[in-house]
């Protein structure tokens, strides 16, 4: 999992990394308790839930930037 101007470089072997739907089935239900981690940090609902927002689209870019 390299990005795209990474992937020329053979300084070592990267492994394939194949997902289907079926292995991140899940993944929101471990991110809301990675998040839920930080509720203290937050006097407010919204500016929690944003920040849990913001983390999914991170994760979201970084997967399309990901060849």
């Amino acid at each position: 999992m390299l990005p795209c101007p990474r992937c020329d470089e053979h300084l070592y072997p990267v492994p394939k990394f194949d997902l289907g739907r079926d292995d991140i089935a899940g993944f929101i239900h471990e991110l809301r308790g990675f998040h839920e981690q930080f509720a203290d940090c937050f006097v407010r609902s919204e500016s929690r839930e944003h920040f849990f927002n913001y983390m999914g689209w991170l994760i979201q870019r970084a997967g399309t930037e990901i060849h």
